[in-house]
């Protein structure tokens, strides 16, 4: 017998069902609240391409090494010039999205410049466009210190802030002034770090504002102003240190070295002069040894000496005298354009090249610089340094007067009007009057190195990089004032 309910249950499932009209404003406050979501998508994409473009701007290079080359030599950023895409990798604390293959880049270091990841150039701010100035890396610690022209000019060094330098390998910064150290700002370096061992550069050269050289123990070369730097592929153990620009030359010491970590340029068994024209200079094969200057060796047991290059007097653009101090404490010299180098002279009894300074690579006890019609030497292998002068090129020496002052000499440089300049541990010493008479600067702190530009100005490195500041001179070093290597605020 058939339950009625059933009936009834059979009917009201079998009718068609109407759905409920939803209430008023409901389509109006889905499509709101979908506008609102899509506009906090949009937000954090935005905000998410600013970090990845912020921290590639700061990261001092995101390339990293690929495999080694038969040289020995690690393959590093240089490769993507040869078309091959090395791997990289993100800045902490940042993610990249997925992208399809970029094509092949030139190899530069990506130099803090948090407005524009666009390579940045050692150029004049009358020739830059307008607000394209990048901003200094922060804590920026100088090494070395060049200058192009009475106001242009760069250093190097490295700068490890926390979150702008991943890989201390590749923490090299520079930056560029038109003003002679008044104000600063960002040039893109070499994609490489410190010195340590066979690796990284701490010395830097340019012979105009697009062609420069950072050294020392590796040899990178731009002919762009910086927008593009390649690393040299200098032979298996080769390691430069020493390096001079002139006259569209350049010639740089290439020493075959043990010595590890910022003590690369230690332990140096043979040392060869050898040169390029400077357009050619980006690839190993254009550059050739100077006869007369190779297979350089030092009598001493240690055989730990580094050599000293001066470049002498212009004639003409296509000559000029090259003296080169060579480890056993002969004088060569010869012409700019690659002649072969001969003995100019014996140098002072006891003034030999010492051992280098870590970190520089620099000489110390013999050190040689020229001023018209001038060599000049100091000498402090000794329990005082000596300066010496030479006028007939080296052939005979001159004892002038013993340098004042307890510190060991780091660096010598002269000018016109008879200005002598030295660098030691302690202070500056200035004289003009071939060290009759001496100025202390009176700076409370060692320098490592010294130059002048003219008879007026000149720049200083403290020994203590972490101070991030060059010292400039514009009275012919009788005064000495800071500049902190830093962005204008």
């Amino acid at each position: 017998m058939t339950d009625p309910n059933d009936d009834e249950l059979d009917r009201w499932l079998s009718k068609d069902v109407e759905l409920l009209p939803p209430a008023p404003g409901t389509f109006e406050r889905v499509r709101t609240r979908a506008r609102q979501r899509k506009a906090r998508q949009a937000l954090a994409s935005a905000a998410a391409l600013a970090v990845v473009v912020v921290g590639g701007a700061f990261a001092p290079a995101i390339i990293s090494s690929l495999t080694s080359t038969g040289g020995g030599h690690q393959r590093g950023p240089e490769s993507v010039a040869a078309g091959s895409a090395p791997a990289t990798t993100a800045p902490s604390g940042t993610s990249h999205p997925t992208s399809p293959p970029q094509p092949a880049s030139p190899p530069v270091s990506t130099a803090p410049q948090p407005s524009s990841s666009t390579p940045v150039k050692l150029t004049p701010s009358s020739l830059s466009q307008a607000g394209n100035r990048a901003k200094v890396a922060d804590h920026l610690q100088p090494t070395s210190i060049t200058f192009v022209s009475s106001q242009l000019g760069a250093v190097i060094g490295q700068a490890p802030a926390a979150g702008q330098c991943s890989d201390p390998a590749t923490c090299t910064s520079m930056a560029g002034t038109d003003d002679y150290g008044q104000t600063w700002f960002g040039v893109s370096a070499p994609a490489t770090g410190p010195p340590a061992g066979a690796r990284g550069v701490s010395q830097l050269r340019f012979l105009n504002q697009d062609q420069g050289f950072a050294y020392g123990p590796e040899l990178w070369v731009t002919q762009d102003g910086g927008l593009a730097w390649s690393r040299v592929r200098l032979p298996s153990g080769v390691r430069v240190t020493d390096l001079e620009t002139v006259d569209g030359q350049v010639l740089a010491v290439w020493a075959r070295c043990q010595g590890t970590g910022p003590d690369f340029a230690a332990t140096c068994t043979q040392f060869s002069l050898e040169t390029a024209a400077a357009g050619n200079a980006s690839d190993v094969s254009g550059w050739h040894a100077v006869p007369g200057a190779t297979g350089l060796r030092s009598s001493a047991s240690s055989a730990s000496a580094v050599l000293t290059l001066a470049a002498g007097p212009t004639t003409s653009p296509d000559s000029g005298t090259v003296y080169l101090l060579a480890p056993d404490g002969r004088l060569l010299s010869g012409g700019l354009a690659g002649q072969r180098l001969t003995a100019a002279g014996q140098v002072p009894a006891g003034c030999l090249p010492g051992l280098p300074q870590a970190g520089t690579g620099t000489p110390s006890e013999a050190l040689l610089t020229y001023q018209s019609p001038n060599l000049y030497m100091v000498c402090s292998g000794s329990a005082q340094a000596v300066l010496y002068d030479s006028a007939d090129g080296g052939r005979t020496w001159t004892r002038l007067h013993v340098v004042p002052g307890q510190g060991i000499v780091t660096s010598l440089a002269a000018s016109s009007g008879g200005l002598i300049v030295i660098a030691t541990t302690q202070d500056l010493l200035t004289t003009r009057d071939n060290g009759h008479t001496w100025n202390g600067a009176v700076l409370g702190q060692g320098f490592s190195y010294v130059g002048m530009t003219d008879q007026s100005r000149g720049v200083a490195l403290p020994a203590g990089t972490s101070l991030g500041k060059v010292w400039i001179t514009r009275d012919g070093g009788q005064t000495w004032r800071p500049s902190a290597v830093r962005s204008s605020r």
